[in-house]
């Protein structure tokens, strides 16, 4: 049975409700083949279903059978990259950093695929940032910039680097962060996109801001502010806002902070922003 998008809802209608046994009865039906792989890993990586973790196992177990079938080692690279994103949504780290890794044994280092080698390096790089492992999310990082300088992907170079910043802010090292950054910074800007530019400033005035460079930290946000003024949501605007209030709280302007942090509170409210909005209220009560 080949999925399509009748076969596909009563994939996802046997997770949900019917007996384990229906549900290898159901996979064992599927055709071996990429698309139904694939199909498949969709469902899994949908995080609107409740799928319990009985069922993940199942059917990730056939997943895997597909892929060992396939034929292509592109197609079967990019069928662990889908089970090591599934692993990686549901907090399983070991067996997300598993299949990532199996995923770039076949992976071909074709422009065509540079794109999703990079992108499952910067995955990769992102577990080892999590388990404080910085000198190895630092090497991932680096070989995902070059393969994202393989394929000319400008988008995806940016991504590695502003990640490659955190990375160095992380473990101390804000010289190469600050560096990492507007590489990052540069790269989104030559592509037009403002929101992740601004998104970068204010990351950098962050940086800056922990070396003390308080004045250098303002004009820095202040220029990020200023770019998302042309139409961008105002759940961002209050998040450059929220960092602006931090800076000047650590400069010692304590009545501009608040000025700042009630503005960028109100924004976060009007953008539904709940998590954000906690966050500013505990910096405002910071001041007191």
């Amino acid at each position: 049975m080949h999925i399509c998008a009748l076969t596909e809802q009563k994939i996802i209608g046997s997770m949900l409700r019917g007996t384990n046994a229906n549900i290898q009865n159901h996979l064992a039906a599927i055709d071996p083949c990429f698309d139904c792989a694939s199909a498949l890993a969709a469902v899994l990586s949908n995080e609107s279903y409740s799928i319990g973790d009985v069922t993940l196992t199942i059917v990730m177990q056939r997943i895997e059978t597909i892929a060992s079938i396939i034929v292509n080692p592109d197609q079967k690279g990019i069928i662990f990259a889908m089970m090591g994103e599934i692993y990686a949504i549901k907090q399983e780290h070991l067996l997300s950093e598993r299949y990532y890794r199996k995923a770039l044994q076949h992976v071909s280092n074709l422009p065509s695929t540079s794109v999703l080698a990079g992108s499952i390096l910067v995955n990769l790089a992102n577990i080892y940032q999590d388990r404080g492992e910085f000198a190895q999310a630092i090497q991932t990082l680096e070989q995902a910039i070059v393969s994202y300088q393989n394929s000319r992907e400008f988008t995806g170079q940016a991504e590695a680097w502003g990640n490659l910043a955190n990375v160095y802010q992380d473990s101390q090292e804000h010289v190469k962060a600050v560096q990492a950054r507007l590489k990052s910074i540069n790269l989104y800007e030559a592509v037009g996109d403002i929101a992740a530019q601004a998104d970068g400033l204010s990351s950098l005035a962050l940086i800056y801001a922990d070396q003390h460079e308080y004045q250098l930290a303002i004009k820095t946000c202040q220029r990020s502010a200023a770019l998302l003024e042309h139409g961008i949501p105002s759940g961002q605007i209050a998040q450059t806002l929220n960092n602006l209030g931090i800076i000047l709280r650590e400069a010692g302007e304590v009545d501009g902070a608040l000025s700042i942090l009630l503005i960028a509170q109100s924004l976060a409210l009007r953008s539904n922003q709940t998590k954000l909005s906690s966050i500013i209220l505990q910096n405002i009560n910071s001041l007191n």
